[in-house]
């Protein structure tokens, strides 16, 4: 018996011809497919193994960092017939830049670290520049070397000084030379002027520069004076200064907080805080508390104080009293004429308050003075019903 056998045409599969990039660019695979009956199916793969978007596609776009082989599968969907080509992309590396130390970070007024820059593979001219962004003491230009320099931030906040390095003639291939950065950031050192502040005896303030910068942190010695409580060095640094002062003079007194900034580990120059600590004033009445009987008048009472310039006010509670001067100021209670219309005694109580208006109002201890008035005797006429005999 006779068979008979179809033979198919194997289709021809072509990647393209081999070829070379730089390293770092782009390459477009370009693979067709001949012979056969068709329609075909594309599928890339690659050695050594790499990303290949689009791989079921006819050219998809690879990027390779090294020689590689790409390997493509063509596939006949009418007979089911397989054929395979390769292709080598060559990747060529462009000279490399390289710098012998990190990059920097220096506070204002430091000196940097000598940076010296070579290439791979050697031999190539290098050239730079700098970007000072602002910063002082930059050097603009240079070759194998960024020399020390001094540089210094007069800003609030850090820069980056940028060295970008170029290869002048670069002898391997037709490549661009992907420029090379160094950054040198140099952060402020915070810089702040001396202030003064006035407080009350035995009120806390929290103080902060009133330029202050953000992140700045503080450190602190203080000089007080006898008659000076509360007062305390830190050599933790803290975000502001904290303190709770009592005076215990009549007179203002000084403490001087000398205080070392800090922005990260930069330190800025000393700067003084002088607050003004004023005293709390005493109250002192000239009489002693007087008790009345209804419809006389009382003593006046004189006002005074141990601290100058102190002032006085006072409220009461008639509670039913009149005649009397329920609120005032000045340094003495008048004379009042007070009536007390009911049967019982009844006690007057003044709240005197005392403040100073040097240097801001500071008070002292409210005290009370009392005036108590009697209410006038009622006689009762009685006839005794009682006639002596038992």
């Amino acid at each position: 018996a006779e068979r008979v056998f179809s033979v198919n045409e194997l289709p021809i599969a072509n990647a393209g011809p081999d070829d070379e990039i730089c390293n770092g660019g782009e390459f477009k695979l370009t693979g067709t497919a001949t012979g056969g009956i068709g329609p075909f199916t594309y599928q890339w793969t690659s050695i050594p193994v790499s990303s290949i978007p689009g791989s079921n596609t006819a050219s998809p776009t690879v990027k390779p960092n090294q020689t590689t082989v790409y390997k493509l599968t063509v596939r006949d969907q009418a007979t089911n017939c397989i054929a395979t080509d390769e292709v080598e992309i060559k990747v060529i590396p462009a000279p490399i830049i390289q710098f012998d130390i990190p990059n920097q970070e220096i506070c204002s007024g430091e000196t940097t670290k000598v940076v010296n820059l070579s290439t791979i593979p050697s031999g190539e001219t290098i050239t730079w520049t700098s970007v000072s962004n602002g910063v002082v003491g930059v050097t603009p230009t240079g070759t194998v070397q960024i020399p020390a320099q001094t540089l210094i931030n007069t800003t609030g906040k850090p820069i980056d000084v940028v060295y970008t390095a170029l290869i002048a003639n670069a002898t391997q291939g037709n490549c661009t030379v992907v420029p090379a950065k160094y950054t040198i950031r140099v952060n402020p050192a915070p810089v702040y002027i001396n202030e003064n502040r006035s407080i009350c005896s035995d009120q806390s303030f929290d103080f902060k520069p009133a330029t202050n910068v953000t992140g700045s942190t503080f450190t602190w010695t203080v000089l007080s004076p006898t008659g000076i409580s509360g007062a305390s060095n830190s050599t933790l640094p803290g975000a502001s200064i904290k303190q709770q002062l009592k005076n215990t003079t009549n007179a203002p007194l000084d403490v001087v907080y000398t205080i070392t900034p800090f922005l990260g580990a930069c330190s800025g120059s000393p700067f003084e805080l002088n607050v003004t600590v004023q005293p709390a004033p005493s109250l002192i009445f000239s009489e002693t508390d007087q008790t009345l009987c209804t419809g006389t008048s009382s003593k006046a009472v004189l006002f005074s104080s141990d601290v100058a310039g102190a002032t006085f006010s006072w409220t009461v509670n008639p509670k039913g009293i009149t005649g009397l001067v329920a609120t005032g100021s000045g340094n003495q209670l008048p004379a009042q004429t007070l009536l007390n219309s009911t049967n019982q005694p009844i006690t007057l109580e003044y709240q005197v308050s005392v403040s100073t208006s040097t240097g801001g109002t500071c008070s002292g201890i409210p005290k009370i003075y009392r005036i108590t008035v009697n209410p006038s005797l009622t006689l009762t006429d009685e006839v005794s019903n009682f006639n002596g005999f038992g």
